[in-house]
């Protein structure tokens, strides 16, 4: 092959497949939560077209219309929905993805002269447990890396229209677009020939196209107030609403924990540029700047260790190649990559349910349909994967209802509480409820108090009831 850097996305890219395949081969769960939404999302939209309204939580802000801030994503996912078990197309999903993000920061140090890419990119493998849990998911997060580190090296080599393409379609993709005004911001400050007014055409250029991407859908004005709901307000919580846990703090301990191979290395390019007296270059410049950015939005909401590690090592690769580091130094990175992987399957292992926990009561709500109440919120994307052809209660976000309905918002927080012994009467004033799914034993104790109620199923994981 004659061009390097083809040999450089090709070799990372292969590598990535396996590693991120076998990862999730390991394990029959998905990652997360959500992932079961978004691939049955993606069928849907297959079955029935790009726009769809959205009739899954009728008392949610999204009774009044769908807004689909991940579309370009769902429509990405739809080559994976040809499968007959779904869960087998997610998971392949987040490995392509995750495999296309790692290649790009391949690709990237490539461009900027950084010798030994690939090696580099296993590092990014090796850096932190917590990333590859991330990249394991199969959510945006791992197209947001890519389309970031795509605009920062961009941004970095001055072309503005590829640059605005690529901010527009990330628009299309996930409100983290938001983050691509910060970081081409990052590339223009530090001290450099290119002239001030060159520099704020990229600035120009990349904000215009992202809130176009964000605005011209089908969504707009209702994405706007989403948009609000989803970031704003959940991050300032003012309700003191359950959110996820990626969207809390992070401790100081664990986050060096959970990044100590990728703090290693930048430490040690720090150390070697401060005792050469080496001055780093203005594409290093501008990495420490979104380095510094990231690690402190990831000690307010740890969701975003998953961008600071991987620009944490930008700036790391590129301060190596200013100091002229060899990267053989880098050789044991394979083997905490290995450690890393291993680690990150662990932590899905013990910390999300079994993938089958929710098929019994999933295949009796697809079998006989009807409004179903469930007071937990996390249970809307599993029992949705399964059962698309019923309504529910709450889901994606507790958000979504307590702001378009605080009343039954604080009606399904007291029955998940514990607090309301009428549970029948209860879901059927509020939600016209034919089933109630239970995955709380206590809660499910106090339904069996109740008279409105008949124990359909019940499989030691969750009881479905049937609404007299």
């Amino acid at each position: 092959m004659k061009h390097p850097l083809a040999r450089t996305a090709i070799a990372t890219l292969l590598l990535c497949l396996v590693y991120f395949g076998v990862l999730q081969a390991m394990d029959p769960r998905l990652a997360d939560y959500d992932s079961w939404f978004h691939i049955r999302y993606a069928w849907l939209l297959r079955q029935h077209g790009p726009w769809m309204d959205f009739p899954w939580m009728p008392h949610s802000f999204f009774a009044k219309g769908f807004v689909d801030h991940q579309w370009l994503y769902h429509v990405l996912l739809v080559p994976f929905t040809f499968v007959d078990d779904l869960r087998v197309g997610a998971k392949a999903s987040a490995v392509a993805f995750s495999s296309i993000a790692v290649t790009v920061f391949s690709v990237v140090l490539h461009r900027r002269g950084v010798r030994w890419p690939v090696l580099w990119a296993v590092m990014l493998l090796a850096g932190s447990r917590f990333l590859t849990v991330r990249l394991m998911m199969p959510r945006t997060q791992a197209l947001s890396l890519a389309f970031l580190l795509g605009g920062w090296l961009l941004a970095t080599e001055k072309k503005a229209r590829g640059l605005g393409v690529l901010a527009f379609f990330f628009g299309w993709t996930y409100h983290v677009s938001a983050m691509v005004g910060p970081t081409v911001v990052a590339t223009v400050l530090p001290p450099q020939d290119s002239p001030w007014r060159q520099r704020l055409v990229l600035v120009g250029v990349a904000g215009v196209a992202v809130i176009a991407g964000l605005l011209f859908t089908p969504y707009f004005p209702r994405s706007a107030e989403y948009f609000f709901l989803h970031v704003v307000e959940k991050v300032a919580n003012e309700r003191q609403l359950e959110v996820g846990a990626e969207w809390y703090p992070i401790q100081s301990r664990l986050l060096l924990q959970h990044t100590a191979p990728a703090l290693a290395v930048g430490v040690v390019a720090v150390g070697a540029a401060l005792a050469k007296g080496v001055r780093a270059r203005v594409d290093t410049l501008s990495a420490l700047i979104l380095t510094i950015g990231w690690c402190g939005l990831s000690m307010w909401s740890q969701k975003w260790i998953e961008m600071a590690v991987p620009f944490g090592l930008l700036f790391a690769a590129l301060l190596w190649r200013d100091v002229g580091l060899s990267a053989r130094w880098l050789l044991w990175a394979p083997v905490v990559a290995l450690w890393s992987g291993l680690q990150a399957v662990d932590h899905v292992r013990t910390t999300v349910p079994a993938h089958d926990r929710l098929a019994k009561v999933g295949a009796a709500l697809a079998a006989e349909p009807g409004p179903v109440f469930h007071p937990d919120w996390t249970d809307f994307s599993e029992l949705f994967y399964y059962a698309p052809t019923c309504t529910y209660t709450v889901g994606l976000d507790p958000t979504f209802l307590a702001a378009a309905d605080p009343a039954r918002y604080k009606l399904m927080d007291a029955i998940l509480k514990g607090k309301v012994p009428d549970i029948s009467g209860a879901v059927t004033a509020g939600w016209g409820a034919k089933w109630v799914v239970l995955t709380d034993p206590s809660i499910a104790r106090v339904a069996s108090q109740d008279p409105g109620l008949e124990l359909a199923l019940e499989d030691g994981r969750a009881t479905l009831w049937r609404v007299r």
